[in-house]
């Protein structure tokens, strides 16, 4: 390769040839190429002779960050340390290079040897409609999942024109570097044949909607953009896994005006890019924005002010995904997201985020709902995820986003809070991997505590407390919150309240103001020095007012022969407004072993009716799991049977 080829901050693939790969055999495939950025070329004294400086997008490839031992001097420095090591320009297995958009579309598409174990071929479907016999169908099953027709033809040319049918394009891993070759002129007459060509080949793609570059060697998000400009009604981009040029200013990208769904995750880009690029997203709906390292949305153009006045931008975006990365300051991020007026899904899994706290004088004390609706900072923000995140304590938490949701999150009615410390405080891997409970059924046990598992009468207990606290949510988890749940959830915290499970003086005022009115909607409840004790392990309540407990129904489980296990608990303690989904869930924790819906089926069993003989079974749809316990007939002392599907 030319010395000419090698550009800074130029994208590179390395895959070293077979031969070096011992771990390679010939049956299997190679291993993916690894990805990097070039961000030094010349001499590394006291070596001789001309060296790479490459930041390799897997951080485990690295070995310094761009500092050489032997002298201590830095040549590069990566935005992810450790990620650096030095490589010849002439390495074999070394592209610096990639493929234009219509090399990779012919290589993955057209050509004979496309089944390289990037796309693998069906057997051929016959003969052409038209009746000639110097062509088949093919199927292709690609990387991204979705199938692909090309009609084969003995013509290249007729065999392109096949192109036009296809809907959705995979050509990650592909090493696309560029919309055209003769982009790397300087001057328009150079660009302008490219760009006919790149149009050209954009109208033979008439139908394409879908368009996946991740993984490539795309240099920047403006080589990304004229791939997509070429396409006649691009909607949805993926450029995951890929390392553009840092955006320094506003810049418009016309390729993107069109896209409806973006996904840029593991791209290191920051927020204050997407904010440059937002002109150019105005009718984006969906997009995702993870695992990108980001500590913070506010970035440099904020830099000295800390309540910045943000401009509306992405006016149509409905659904953001900031999952996995490092965001901790929950009043920052609903001050910077405040600028997307129509967000209605926010999903933060796997952030670093321990307080849901705002100091905001317009989150009101009362736990009732304002009597008209407010704008709100995340107005029409419906559905929240937080799983995985810190959250730990109930007054930081849980409280402090209900005292604020009449105000900053009026129409909130989905929340996830899963593998959170409030409400799992085993982590979820524990929950999932861990051994069959062994806990035994004793005469006395905790309200609603599940014999088979402490981590599901946590996980259930938690839930109940969830639901009790937030009055304006209908889903939670996934599931829906019906009537009979959301009354059994308010009773169950009244109670824990009752018997000194958790300190009422320590409520703050919203809380407070919340017990107060569950108390005047459940008279009947229990209440402090009503008599109710305090001891887990009392099977009794003193007085008439502790009901919930009462409720309380004895299912039998039938696990199929395969997951039997003498140790396993035959019964679990349920109230009737268990959503059916939640009680698979149980199940499969108590027998340590998943129950997939493809692979086992519910049946209720009910107990022979006054003068019959025989039980009813009560077949339960997998789609129909959303209906309470109570819906299929089940009561005390019913059973539950898995049935495996053959």
């Amino acid at each position: 390769m030319s010395e000419s080829d090698l550009t800074l901050h130029r994208r590179c693939s390395y895959a070293p040839p077979p031969a070096a790969l011992s771990s390679c055999t010939a049956s299997s495939s190679p291993p993916l190429p690894q990805l990097g950025t070039i961000l030094y070329e010349g001499p590394v004294p006291p070596t001789k002779g001309t060296w790479l400086g490459i930041e390799w997008d897997d951080p485990a490839r690295g070995r310094h960050s761009g500092v050489y031992d032997k002298t201590g001097v830095r040549y590069f420095e990566p935005r992810v340390d450790g990620a650096g090591s030095f490589l010849r320009p002439d390495a074999k297995g070394l592209d610096v290079r990639g493929k234009t958009f219509e090399q990779a579309l012919r290589d993955k598409y057209l050509d004979d040897g496309a089944a390289d174990g990037h796309a693998s071929p069906a057997a051929p479907s016959g003969p052409r409609p038209d009746g000639r016999g110097d062509s088949t169908t093919q199927r292709f099953a690609t990387d991204s999942n979705f199938d692909v027709e090309v009609v084969l033809s003995s013509r290249v040319t007729e065999r392109f024109h096949q192109l036009g049918r296809l809907r959705e394009v995979g050509l990650e891993w592909e090493g696309v570097s560029c919309a055209t070759r003769d982009d790397e002129g300087d001057d328009d007459a150079a660009r302008k044949p490219a760009d006919e060509a790149l149009r050209d080949l954009g109208n033979r793609l008439g139908k394409l909607e879908v368009l996946n570059l991740s993984f490539s060697l795309l240099p920047s998000l403006h080589e990304a953009a004229r791939i997509a400009g070429a396409l006649p009604k691009p909607a949805h981009l993926s450029l995951n896994g890929n390392r553009f040029r840092c955006l320094d200013g506003p810049i418009r990208l016309p390729g993107f005006e069109r896209l409806r769904r973006l996904q840029l995750n593991s791209t290191l880009m920051s927020w204050d890019e997407i904010r440059h690029a937002a002109a150019s997203l105005s009718n984006l709906e969906d997009l995702e924005f993870g695992h990108n390292r980001l500590r913070s949305l506010r970035g440099s153009s904020a830099a000295g002010d800390s309540s910045p006045a943000r401009h509306p931008m992405l006016p149509r975006l409905a659904r953001l995904n900031l999952e996995a990365n490092e965001l901790s300051d929950w009043e920052e991020l609903v001050e910077e997201l405040s600028s997307l007026p129509n967000l209605s899904e926010l999903v933060l899994s796997g952030n670093h985020l321990s307080l849901l706290v705002l100091s905001d004088p317009s989150c009101t004390t009362s736990a009732s709902p304002p009597p008209t609706p407010t704008s709100g900072r995340l107005a029409r923000l419906e559905r929240l995820s937080l799983v995985g995140n810190r959250l730990a304590a109930w007054s930081t938490t849980v409280d402090a986003l209900a005292a604020c949701a009449s105000t900053s999150f009026p129409a909130l009615r989905s929340l996830r809070l899963a593998g959170n410390p409030l409400v799992s405080p085993h982590s979820a891997e524990a929950v999932v991997e861990g051994p069959p409970a062994t806990a035994q059924h004793e005469k006395g046990h905790d309200l609603l505590a599940l014999p088979s598992s402490t981590r599901d009468r946590e996980a259930l207990h938690a839930r109940l407390l969830v639901i009790a606290r937030l009055p304006s949510i209908n889903e939670l988890e996934g599931t829906p919150v019906s009537p009979a749940e959301r009354d059994d959830a308010e009773r169950f915290w009244l109670e824990q309240l009752a018997k000194g499970v958790e300190d009422e003086s320590q409520l703050g005022e919203w809380a407070k103001e919340r017990v107060r009115q569950l108390r005047e909607k459940h008279e009947d409840a229990a209440r402090p020095g009503d008599g109710a004790s305090a001891d887990a392990g009392s099977s009794t309540r003193a007085g008439p007012k502790a009901k919930l407990k009462d409720r309380l129904i004895q299912l039998h489980i039938r696990p199929p022969s395969s997951l039997r296990h003498p140790s396993t608990p035959p019964l679990l303690a349920v109230l009737p407004s268990l959503r059916t989904l939640l009680l698979r869930a149980q199940i499969s924790r108590a027998f340590g072993a998943p129950l997939p819906k493809t692979r086992f089926r519910l049946v209720a069993v009910l107990q022979p009716a006054e003068g019959e003989k025989d039980e009813v079974r009560v077949e339960i749809p997998p789609a129909q799991e959303g209906k309470e316990l109570s819906w299929w007939g089940l009561g005390d002392g019913d059973s539950v049977e898995v049935v495996a599907v053959q």
